[in-house]
């Protein structure tokens, strides 16, 4: 299944349904901008569909603290 978007800010993250569950893709870096797809729990995805806020942040937190979370990334 070709992920599908669900939500998007612009130059900040897109996050996509795929055929097993959710991705928050969000771009990290300053000089060089690159992307960090994570997979989210099923927690962290009923959260970001209910609360565009809680994404926002969840963004932010990825974007300012990647190496927290480039263990989790997946390529799409």
């Amino acid at each position: 299944m070709t992920p599908r978007k669900v939500a998007e800010k612009a130059w900040t993250y897109i996050l996509y349904e795929t055929g097993t569950g959710h991705v928050l893709s969000v771009l990290c870096g300053g000089i060089g901008i690159y992307e960090l797809n994570i997979p989210l729990t099923t927690a962290e995805a009923a959260r970001a569909l209910a609360d565009s806020a809680y994404l926002d942040g969840l963004a932010a937190e990825i974007r300012m603290h990647p190496q927290q979370f480039a263990a989790r990334s997946v390529t799409l």
